[in-house]
């Protein structure tokens, strides 16, 4: 680097060299990450699409047993409180969010949507509950009762209900708690009980919020795991395999009440009745 004086000033000036050469390489770099992963995971999946083929039959399996069909479930009467989304825009599209302003709403109540955007957060004056099949702040993201059995830690499969915010599933927390886990479960029959579940303690939260007209929860105490989608691939699949073949959940199921006292536990939440 040399200095040139000029007056009380100096004037710093990069030698030529290979410098903006490199910084534009390295820019380069950076911007192709996100490519690079996304290619990978592609190479990945198709390697052992079986097993990804494996883990989305289980889940059509078991939802179909829980839940039944999704048509089972369509309400062909008045739809006038429906609001179709158009292809191509999301929640957080202007008109959307217009839309839902002109209701007033009290209260949003969430299931895996999409990342909400501050402006339609802030649009019920009680806030935002999500249903969150995972125990907060152990597991947070997408699939978090998958990897709980990936992880070997079988006892965080379960649910929160939490007060949703700009963050993934970082908000207050309300409830959390596990369904019962029997010896052949696995990943979908453990999610769908905690759906169910979830949905009894989402009905509890919106009497209590309406009730005292607040939401009331509990901090997160730490930021614990964060799993994407971009994270979930063939690999992982083809881990979640072998552990249910290995027995995981019923090695869980079979833990004596010593054993269970040993092994990490996650704090469950029950803030309205602390």
């Amino acid at each position: 680097m040399a200095h040139f004086k000029n007056e009380n000033c100096y004037i710093v000036k990069e030698p030529k060299s290979s410098v903006g050469k490199s910084l534009n390489f390295s820019h380069k770099i950076i911007k192709a990450k996100p490519k690079l992963k996304i290619a990978k995971k592609l190479i990945i999946n198709f390697c052992h699409k079986k097993y990804l083929n494996y883990v989305n039959n289980e889940k059509v399996k078991e939802e179909k047993t829980f839940f039944g069909n999704s048509s089972d479930y369509h309400e062909n009467g008045n739809q006038s409180n429906t609001l179709n989304i158009s292809l191509g825009e999301t929640l957080n599209s202007p008109n959307v969010v217009d839309c839902i302003r002109s209701k007033n709403p009290d209260l949003f109540v969430v299931m895996g949507t999409s990342l909400l955007r501050k402006e339609l957060i802030s649009l019920p004056s009680l806030g935002i509950l999500n249903l969150h099949t995972g125990i907060s702040p152990y597991y947070r993201g997408g699939m978090t009762n998958l990897w709980p059995i990936v992880n070997f830690e079988p006892q965080f499969c379960g649910v929160t209900i939490h007060e949703l915010d700009h963050k993934i599933d970082a908000g207050k927390i309300i409830y959390t708690d596990r369904p019962k886990i029997n010896a052949n479960d696995n990943f979908s029959s453990i999610n769908s009980k905690s759906i169910m579940l979830g949905t009894k303690l989402i009905i509890k939260s919106i009497e209590k919020i309406f009730d005292s007209k607040s939401i009331c929860g509990l901090k997160q105490w730490t930021k614990g795991k964060v799993y994407h989608n971009i994270d979930y691939n063939g690999l992982i699949a083809k881990k979640y395999f072998n552990n249910i073949n290995d027995g995981v959940i019923k090695n869980f199921y079979n833990y004596t009440f010593e054993e269970f006292g040993k092994i990490k536990q996650p704090k469950l939440v029950n803030k309205y009745f602390e």
